[in-house]
């Protein structure tokens, strides 16, 4: 049987984001979420996490939205103490100090750990893993921690899945794209769905603009009626 982990990216967003993560983790239709540890509703989303032990709870990192944890960060922050936007970083616009983004990744895990949650795993907000600095920080830091990472910043010595399927998002966000990603891969072992489980209400939606959690959940729902569910075995990363 497969090893399989479904994803929710964005916990702590919002309420909304929050609500719609522990329905879908409740329904049994993902296994994991990761958290962003300077949203708003971060602290909430620790408190709804302790309330639902079973779910793997890893670090989102985020660099790209709202303002850091740590204290002396220049490199990646504007003129308004707020991250870079993400355009900019993908430009190369932006010349980060390695420094910097070890400590701000080290104060996001550790408001985890601080709030009694032992980060599951290690993924990013906004797909940094093209950013050459970020990606080498997070390599470091998950070897440094002996902590699981999503494949793309995987390499000798760091644990994760096998394959990672980022192809469920917008409007390919429907059940029979997992199911011909599975059928077109038959081979691998263990694979990591990223979603962005959640449900939208006015705060959410004007912070996002990314309104199709509330489908996602629903097709993943279509997967459960299909008896897709009773074909795999759902994990955390932790449980690899």
């Amino acid at each position: 049987m497969l090893n399989l982990i479904i994803n929710a990216d964005d916990f702590g967003f919002s309420k909304s984001v929050n609500e719609g993560i522990i329905h879908a983790y409740r329904q049994g239709l993902i296994s994991t979420t990761t958290l962003m540890a300077n949203m708003p509703n971060a602290l909430e989303a620790i408190d709804l996490a302790k309330k639902n032990p079973g779910l793997g709870v890893g670090l989102h990192i985020v660099l790209t939205v709202g303002k850091p944890l740590s204290k002396n960060c220049p490199s990646l922050i504007d003129e308004n103490g707020d991250f870079y936007n993400h355009k900019l970083l993908e430009k190369g616009s932006v010349n980060l100090n390695e420094a910097e983004v070890y400590e701000e990744i080290l104060m996001q895990l550790k408001f985890l750990t601080d709030n009694g949650i032992r980060p599951d795993n290690i993924d990013a907000h906004h797909f940094l893993n093209w950013d050459g600095v970020i990606k080498k920080v997070i390599m470091q830091v998950a070897k440094e921690l002996d902590l699981p990472v999503r494949k793309h910043f995987a390499c000798d010595g760091i644990v994760s899945t096998d394959e990672l399927f980022l192809g469920f998002y917008a409007e390919n966000a429907k059940a029979e794209t997992i199911l011909d990603f599975i059928q077109e891969h038959p081979d691998m072992k263990s694979l990591e769905i990223m979603t962005h489980s959640g449900f939208i209400d006015e705060d959410t939606g004007a912070r996002t603009s990314y309104l199709n959690r509330a489908n996602e959940i629903k097709e993943l729902e279509k997967l459960k009626e299909m008896g897709f569910y009773d074909s795999i075995n759902l994990k955390t990363f932790q449980q690899l």
